[in-house]
């Protein structure tokens, strides 16, 4: 275990050294983007998956997964991520690098699927800033500055039990946590007789949710059909019931600095419900498929819908070529292969317009030794559009992880 935390760490001091520059101004609304898996497996298979039954590999998409276990299993990785975006008259690039999370989960009973899993991974990232030269009768020139840091994450324990009834049971329970600050600033030149003004919002959340999910067992049987195996469907629900949020609001002008709001109120977090259907071909070709909803038109802040967000939902594609290669085969037999596509509709509702996005993704697995793999994942997505004086974003993602398993708490014969 020694060797993962070093790697672990590793990945931790990459994050610190890779550049920020901003991001999507879509961000603001909301809780930001949302994230939907923190390994580069997920992310190369299109990020959902409510059918696989992993044993090789984490997820927290779907607890119920968890059961498939064999080994005890520690995974982490970190997102990089460059950013596009284009209006009617001005481009930008910026890039990003964040933590993606980790899991450690132990397989407690193989007879039956009982699962102890503990992780931390983002929920939701909030990273955009914009500045602009402006020019106003009564305030003359100025440059109006607006940006925005932060997001939600959260603490995971579950567990899992395979039941008598065909299917899978998995567990999470979720403490939410997270910080978010918006700042506004009006900043004169020298030989103006105004002074420059600073505005800013913070945001400090905390709260509890829980996701329920489960994957029914082989159906590929009923089929008949001997080419197709792990025919399995799953489905997941997740639910957070509030979140509390404590809210400050200063400002700064020429005066000084002064405190001009404080107090806690309630955010709100919509319902998630998912399903899918993953099945294999001749043993080596996985498929899956997956529909994902969340109503973003029921956020709440302080008891306030928005109408900028809108009822999200996303469909994806993934397709994984695993030789089936032995720890004696070569290298390059033992690199599995991975392709995905992806719709989604957002949550943000722009000027009465939702914002779509397409995806393709792919990716692999590059073998460190027994059970354990270095693992890559890409995206290209193209979100948005230019019309109605909207922003149109080339979205570039790569994932790093790593996924370790190792034998725990092997009882001995006597």
């Amino acid at each position: 275990m020694r060797k993962f935390l070093y790697i672990f760490l590793t990945f931790l001091f990459v994050l610190e050294l890779s550049a920020s520059n901003g991001g999507s101004l879509y961000t603001r609304y909301g809780t930001g983007d949302l994230q939907y898996s923190f390994s580069a497996r997920r992310l190369s298979l299109g990020e959902l998956g409510a059918a696989y039954f992993d044993r090789n590999y984490l997820s927290y998409y779907n607890p119920a997964s968890w059961a498939g276990l064999t080994l005890t299993r520690f995974e982490a990785g970190v997102n990089f991520k460059g950013l596009d975006i284009k209006d009617n008259s001005n481009s930008a690039f910026y890039s990003d690098a964040q933590f993606s999370g980790f899991l450690v989960g132990f397989p407690i009973s193989k007879a039956y699927g009982v699962t102890l899993t503990l992780g931390l991974m983002p929920y939701s990232h909030t990273k955009y800033s914009v500045t602009a030269e402006e020019t106003n009768p009564g305030l003359g020139t100025y440059t109006s500055k607006f940006q925005g840091n932060g997001g939600l994450y959260k603490y995971v324990i579950g567990t899992t039990y395979s039941t008598p009834f065909y299917f899978t049971l998995g567990a999470s329970f979720e403490y939410f946590t997270g910080k978010s600050e918006f700042n506004s600033n009006l900043d004169f030149p020298t030989n103006s007789n105004l002074g420059d003004s600073f505005y800013q919002k913070r945001y400090s959340y905390k709260g509890l949710g829980t996701t329920i999910g489960l994957i029914s067992d082989d159906f590929s049987n009923i089929l008949g059909e001997s080419q197709i195996s792990n025919l399995r469907v799953g489905a997941l629900f997740s639910y957070s019931p509030e979140l509390q949020t404590d809210t400050t609001i200063f400002a700064q002008t020429t005066v000084g600095t002064d405190t001009l709001s404080f107090g806690n109120v309630k955010t709100n977090l919509p319902i998630k419900i998912g399903v899918g259907l993953a099945f294999t071909i001749n043993k080596k070709h996985n498929l899956s498929l997956d529909y994902l909803l969340q109503p973003w038109s029921n956020y709440k802040f302080n008891g306030k819908k928005s109408p900028l967000l809108n009822d999200l939902y996303k469909i994806s594609l993934g397709y994984e070529f695993n030789n089936l290669a032995s720890q004696f085969s070569s290298f390059w037999e033992q690199i599995i292969l991975r392709a995905g596509l992806s719709y989604e509709q957002t949550q943000y509702k722009i000027y009465g317009e939702s914002i779509n996005q397409f995806s393709v993704h792919g990716g692999f697995s590059l073998p460190l030794s027994i059970a354990n793999t270095l693992d890559f994942g890409f995206m290209y997505g193209i979100r948005g559009t230019n019309a109605n004086g909207l922003m149109k974003e080339n979205i570039y993602r790569m994932s790093v992880s790593f996924s370790f398993g190792d034998l725990w708490f092997i009882r001995e014969e006597r």
